[in-house]
């Protein structure tokens, strides 16, 4: 029996455990959902042969699709990289290599598609609009950049040594500082930790997990930030987990956990969902699921295939992380919830979000706005980077003030990455970009006379 109907994006992705979409042959109409380029579950896509129309979706960004065939559908638009022409026979109206009709640049308008250009846009319009703003950015998971010369310890041994570790672990410009080789300890109860603290939410991945459980498992350091510390954690059947101890928050118990289930009840694909915490008077824990992925920095800073981040992908990223960041700001902003570290160490390639990485603020309105701002000042700093190719000292000032020092000489063109400029993209786009780039970066000015007008009243 034939099907039909229509694809709807979000069922499709909602289906965590569908990793080959089958639909060959069949007399499915309506427009391939762009939606379906956020499916990042999916493996295998066979649309061929069916009623289908409109623009292909953006599929570049589902990392692991390794097949996809959409052939004899009346399909518009440019073919997805890397894909072969066999893949998508019979659609006259695609462009783009590996055809010879390339694509018409009326697709692209100033500095990106109109998919970017409308998530990066709206933040422009919330920015200069109001300071509602603050309610419409959010984003990012944390990732871990990994120097070298750190020693590993057990959770528990870092837990019980705490106070002596917090003078010694200083930050560089990245979130951890980390290690690869593998801690010979397990997580033990030193630290007096109480099992009937751990929460465990809903998981179908760790069901049943038990606090013995993640004391008994190997446990490997992965960084240490000055927001806490990062293990990974293995269990005997092979699951593994990521177990993040929170430093110097000072919030009660009862709000930690209230916050921890406030944050599990925000749900999106780039949102990386809770597995469980654990609070007591001393410590904080977070469990969310382990993912092996690089962080951005990686793939900007050390990354011997350079060439593979090219500006399509770049501004793919952008938009990602500026779509996720008006959704979890516009969710969280009420309860005073920013992420207060973003950088490109925190993200990982395929724009995840920790979410027990997100920092409750002081209740002070002022306060709320300020650190939201610090959010927006992050994501202007990060759109430098990308655009640079340069890395982030000195959490981004001395970097932005670079960028301007060379507009103003009128050297624009020294600015932008050389590997943007070999492969031919568009210094008027890239410039575009750049532009609101130091919109969002000139925030800090705006936090800072914030900072002096609370420091003037306190003394007053």
């Amino acid at each position: 029996m034939l099907l039909s109907g229509t694809l709807d994006a979000d069922s499709l992705c909602a289906a965590e455990s569908l990793t080959v979409l089958s639909l060959n042959n069949n007399t499915i109409t309506g427009d391939v959902p762009q939606g379906m380029g956020s499916c990042r579950q999916l493996t295998h896509i066979y649309l061929s042969g069916n009623k289908l129309s409109g623009d292909l979706p953006d599929f570049s960004r589902i990392s692991g699709l390794t097949s996809f065939f959409v052939q004899n559908i009346s399909l518009t638009g440019e073919i997805p990289k890397p894909f072969s022409i066999g893949s998508v026979m019979g659609n006259p109206g695609l462009c783009g290599f590996p055809l010879s009709n390339k694509c018409p640049p009326s697709k692209k308008k100033m500095f990106c598609s109109w998919g970017v250009k409308q998530k990066i846009g709206s933040y422009i319009f919330w920015l200069y609009d109001s300071r509602t703003c603050y309610s419409h950015l959010h984003c990012f998971q944390v990732s871990s950049k990994k120097p070298k010369n750190e020693k590993v310890h057990d959770v528990a041994k870092m837990e019980s040594g705490m106070d002596s570790s917090r003078n010694q672990s200083k930050t560089t410009s990245s979130d951890y500082k980390t290690d690869v080789s593998r801690s010979e300890y397990s997580i033990t109860s030193e630290t007096g930790m109480v099992s009937s603290s751990l929460v465990v939410l809903t998981s179908p991945i760790v069901k049943g997990l038990k606090f013995e459980d993640l004391l008994k498992a190997p446990a490997e350091l992965l960084g240490r930030g000055k927001h806490g510390s990062l293990y990974k954690v293995i269990f005997e059947d092979g699951t593994t987990l990521a177990v993040k101890r929170i430093k110097d928050w000072s919030i009660s118990s009862e709000e930690f956990k209230s916050r921890m289930q406030r944050i599990d009840q925000v749900k999106h694909p780039n949102v990386m969902d809770l597995v469980a915490f654990y609070c007591s008077k001393q410590e904080k824990l977070v469990v969310y699921n382990y993912q092996p992925n690089g962080s951005l920095f990686k793939l900007l800073h050390e990354n011997e295939n350079v060439r593979r981040f090219d500006w399509g992908s770049r501004l793919s990223v952008a938009a990602t992380i500026a779509e996720t960041l008006a959704f979890m700001h516009e969710k969280l902003y009420a309860d005073g919830i920013p992420h207060g570290n973003l950088k490109s160490s925190n993200i990982s390639t395929r724009i995840w979000i920790h979410a027990g990485s997100f920092k409750s603020t002081d209740q002070s309105k002022d306060r709320m706005n300020s650190t939201f701002e610090v959010d927006i000042y992050g994501y202007g700093v990060l759109l430098l980077e990308l655009l640079t190719g340069k890395q982030v000292q000195n959490n981004g000032v001395d970097l932005a003030r670079w960028v301007n020092s060379v507009v103003r000489e009128e050297w624009t063109a020294e600015v932008f990455d050389k590997i943007l400029i070999r492969e031919g993209a568009s210094e008027e786009r890239m410039l575009h970009l750049l532009q609101v780039a130091l919109k969002f970066a000139e925030m800090m000015n705006i936090i800072r006379e914030d900072e002096e007008e609370r420091s003037i009243d306190v003394y007053e």
